[in-house]
């Protein structure tokens, strides 16, 4: 039998999350992460170097982990199935979807037994809340959001003069056509 494989923990298998495959699961198991709690709590930075596994790849992962470990073991497939109908996959989808409040409203539905939402039914626990309170103390949480944040970049400023005191010549498109040609100014 192989060491790896015996080394395997199946109380929270990998498998239970999305997008690991055979060969993806073995990589992670020879740099110890041998399910979900352990890639939840791994030097995510470490894992990169270590695998070689692309960025973006693993902060899912490590996003959807977060999520799969908080909600509680009974009913943790169900809810989180329920949530995939909503298109929600990760901590952060979670956490971003809770930030309109029509949509959460229509999310504590999901966290309770009862079908009807929050507002006509004031007895129901705070499920959701918690949830959330709990994910944003998640160590890893913070970048996950800021990983997934739009981008804003400053326009680039290109200098008039290189520093040797030449002048830079500037480009513009001549017309408006995606094959026009590029004339300097």
């Amino acid at each position: 039998m192989n060491e790896s494989a015996s080394l395997i923990d199946e109380h929270e298998p990998l498998t239970e999350l999305e997008g690991i495959d055979l060969y993806d699961r073995a990589r992670l198991i020879d740099e110890g992460v041998t399910n979900v709690e352990a890639l939840a709590h791994h030097d995510i930075i470490e894992l990169t170097l270590m695998t070689r596994i692309p960025v973006s790849r693993l902060l899912d992962w490590l996003d959807q982990a977060i999520l799969h470990l908080r909600m509680g073991k009974e009913e943790r497939s169900a809810v989180l199935e329920r949530l995939r109908q909503y298109g929600i996959r990760t901590a952060t989808d979670l956490v971003k979807a809770c930030e309109d409040e029509d949509r959460r409203a229509r999310l504590e539905c999901v966290f309770n037994v009862t079908p009807t939402p929050p507002s006509t039914n004031p007895q129901m626990s705070p499920r959701l809340d918690i949830l959330l309170r709990a994910l944003k103390d998640e160590e890893w949480l913070q970048n996950l959001l800021q990983w997934h944040a739009p981008q804003k970049h400053k326009p680039l400023h290109l200098p008039e003069n290189d520093p040797r005191g030449r002048n830079v010549p500037r480009m513009r498109i001549a017309s408006a056509s995606p094959c026009s040609a590029v004339s300097a100014i």
